[in-house]
């Protein structure tokens, strides 16, 4: 109001009245406007600013996860409205629950874990259902007697590389808690240095890492490959809450990782090409992979009761409380459900 009256002292006197109020009426019709802006009113949404960001751990850079680096090399994340950034490494789960990732892929132990500790994760696309781990052991190793109280290497307690572990020390009669002395060494090309220089003498592997261990003098002890035993290995975990409150992201984190794969079935060379830059592998390792992707990873990621049970039954072995949990709560298969509903599976190559 001062700066009002101010003004209209200066003005000459027949230019006061009704000139005055109208300017008045005026300046109060948008002080009107102005308070209920910020009082909450109706506002138009702004413009998009481009790619949603979405941070995303993952364990290994292998032919079952794949998908990542190819989505991120090619731009199929960009299409499909994401900017997804990285960080390797087996602490995705803590990370996920520190907030600094989005998302992880991980093992299915990892989950069970998480949740039976107190955490709310869950799995929305399985990548690799199958069980594809072999035991690997050092030349002088011929049965798994040989590894009674020797070092083996895994990467991280309650992995996959640790169940694997387990199951072949039961298989030849040792006891994986009394015989096996475990040590954790982080990732699978810190295991497979460990193996060669003799600092461990066993560690599980997925291949084209089995491959790397023959080429460096490792044999197989048990090849689970063989077997096609039903065990998710990989799984793309998110915060049960995130993935609620964020649908459109959830979804196209799905449509991302499924157009990779799928792109290994059309393109195998550029996925071959994007596996040796980011795995520093040569050629023949990336081919190898990429056969393996295609023959293992499906394009539609569902994740099924019968796998999760598979992984309880295993992880109840050394928490019990696994053992009573029910399988449907480590996974939510909603996301593929409604692009199968979509009909989006139907446009890719399976």
């Amino acid at each position: 109001r001062p700066v009002i009256l101010s003004a209209a002292k200066n003005l000459p006197y027949r230019r006061r009245g009704r000139s005055f109020v109208a300017a008045l009426l005026r300046m109060t019709c948008w002080t009107l406007v102005f308070l209920l802006a910020a009082c909450g009113a109706p506002q138009a949404a702004p413009a998009s600013s481009g790619p949603a960001k979405i941070k995303l751990a993952y364990s290994s850079i292998s032919y079952a996860q794949i998908a990542l680096p190819v989505a991120k090399e090619t731009g199929i994340f960009e299409k499909n409205g994401l900017d997804a950034d990285f960080v390797f490494g087996p602490n995705g789960i803590p990370a996920m629950l520190s907030g600094e990732v989005q998302g992880s892929v991980g093992s299915t132990e990892e989950l069970i874990l998480a949740d039976v500790g107190g955490a709310d994760l869950t799995t929305i696309a399985t990548m690799v259902p199958l069980l594809q781990h072999k035991l690997m052991v050092r030349p002088e190793i011929k049965t798994v007697a040989d590894l009674k109280g020797r070092p083996v290497g895994i990467t991280k307690r309650g992995t996959i590389t640790e169940t694997v572990l387990r199951m072949s020390a039961k298989r030849g009669g040792l006891d994986p808690d009394k015989d096996l002395q475990m040590l954790e060494l982080g990732t699978a090309d810190k295991q497979l240095a460990a193996l060669t220089a003799g600092s461990v003498f066993a560690g599980s592997f997925s291949p084209p890492n089995t491959d790397v261990a023959e080429a460096q003098g490792a044999h197989v002890l048990y090849d689970y490959p063989k077997e096609h035993i039903e065990y998710p290995v990989a799984q793309v975990i998110v915060p049960r809450q995130w993935a609620a409150k964020n649908q459109p992201l959830a979804l196209a984190l799905l449509r991302s990782l499924a157009q990779a794969v799928a792109l290994s079935r059309t393109q195998p060379d550029v996925v071959a090409g994007v596996y040796a830059k980011w795995a520093k592998t040569g050629d023949d390792a990336a081919k190898i992979a990429i056969k393996l992707a295609q023959e293992q990873v499906p394009v539609r990621m569902l994740p099924t009761v019968s796998g999760m049970r598979a992984v309880l039954e295993t992880v109840a072995q050394t928490q019990p409380a696994a053992g009573s949990s029910d399988p449907v709560k480590f996974f939510d298969d909603s996301y593929i459900k409604k692009l199968e509903q979509e009909g989006f599976y139907s446009t890719l190559p399976q």
